[in-house]
């Protein structure tokens, strides 16, 4: 686990090696119990590192963090969070919900920028 600092707060970053089903909430276990391996160690992992990332940087324990209507993270309304995974890493940011604020992280992988295209 590893924290960066941004302008919107810190980002945790989690390796999905890491991620343990047994550190879920248990409403969560059992949703996760039903995703495919794969998709079951990104989705443990984002939220472990969101969970703890809540925790240990605003000291609030967050309810189950389960699926939203639009298939993010369902959180309490004041609190604006992202989840992102690439490879064999996950990354949360959070945030205090501020009206239609939102917050977003993502990882990609550092490749050589392509070359300008002409339009």
């Amino acid at each position: 686990m590893r924290d960066l600092a941004t302008p919107l707060g810190p980002v945790r970053l989690l390796a999905l090696a890491t991620a343990d089903v047994a550190a879920l909430h248990p409403d969560e276990a059992t949703f996760a119990a039903g995703l495919p391996v794969r998709r079951q160690r990104e989705w443990v992992a984002g939220r472990l590192a969101l969970r703890s990332l809540v925790r240990d940087h605003h000291g609030i324990e967050l309810p189950p963090i389960l699926v939203d209507g639009r298939g993010g993270p369902s959180l309490p309304a004041d609190v604006a969070a992202s989840i992102s995974h690439k490879g064999e890493v996950a990354a949360a940011l959070v945030g205090r919900r501020d009206g239609q604020l939102a917050v977003g992280v993502d990882l990609e992988n550092d490749a050589p920028t392509r070359g300008a295209t002409a339009l």
